[in-house]
């Protein structure tokens, strides 16, 4: 079912998320997105910290190959690909981070700002997001 955003949704990103996304790792960050039921912050923020992480990875595969600012310029999808191509990620890993990327592309472009995406489904997606970090490098496993 279709649903219009509440307008604590919208502005999300305003001014807790701004403050406090390179002061929290990023996992406690999307935790604090679920449990917030901030789903719109939670999903851009996880392609954020794509794209950011990604291009870092990226950077330290190629030092000395590819000038930095050539990989900084990548969009995400391209980042996605050269990490999926250089050996960073798996397939398994470049499914659920372009799938949230495309996910995050509707949120971010609904013209009608209508947004197409049960909290359920949402809170799936940025618990993908995390697993993504952790096979990304960046965050540390799960305690077994």
């Amino acid at each position: 079912m279709k649903r219009r955003p509440h307008p604590k949704e919208l502005f999300a990103l305003e001014p807790f998320w701004s403050k406090s996304i390179w002061v929290y790792s990023p996992n406690e960050v999307l935790r604090m997105a679920i449990e917030n039921e901030q789903w719109i912050a939670g999903i851009v923020l996880s392609t954020m910290y794509f794209e950011h992480f990604g291009i870092e990875k990226l950077k330290e595969k190629f030092r000395g190959r590819i000038e930095p600012e050539r990989i900084e310029n990548l969009h995400l999808e391209a980042v996605i690909m050269f990490l999926l191509a250089s050996g960073i990620i798996d397939e398994n890993t470049y499914s659920k981070m372009l799938e949230i990327s495309k996910e995050r592309n509707k949120i971010v472009h609904r013209i009608t700002g209508i947004v197409d995406l049960e909290p359920e489904e949402a809170e799936k997606l940025i618990k993908k997001a995390i697993k993504c970090l952790v096979a990304l490098g960046h965050l540390p496993p799960k305690p077994k």
